[in-house]
């Protein structure tokens, strides 16, 4: 499938581009591939990298985002809860409708 090119087709008007930071074919210029190499955790001695290292690690070490992260991260995960419950009490009451049927008692 490498040598064949796929489209998604959006139709809003916007071109979405896809990279796998893993990927093997080595079709990707010096610049990008140390972008999807630092993406894996490699930083490399490429001037735009070594900036956005920098960067990142101002915003790890800045505790008023490190907040704004945690709190952001937990409200997450309570939503996640909340929808996984959620979706557990449609099924259960999914399955009450095809064990008893929508009419009490008749049988689906």
């Amino acid at each position: 499938m490498q040598d064949e090119e796929l489209l998604l087709e959006m139709d809003d008007g916007v071109t979405y581009v896809v990279l796998n930071s893993k990927g093997t074919a080595d079709d990707v210029d010096e610049k990008l591939k140390a972008f999807l190499n630092y993406l894996n955790g490699v930083v490399s001695d490429d001037e735009y990298i070594r900036k956005l290292d920098a960067a990142v690690m101002r915003g790890r070490l800045n505790k008023e985002w490190r907040l704004e992260y945690m709190t952001i991260e937990q409200r997450d995960m309570e939503h996640e809860r909340v929808g996984r419950e959620r979706g557990r009490e449609e099924s259960r009451e999914e399955g009450r409708r095809v064990k008893f049927g929508e009419n009490h008692g008749q049988n689906v």
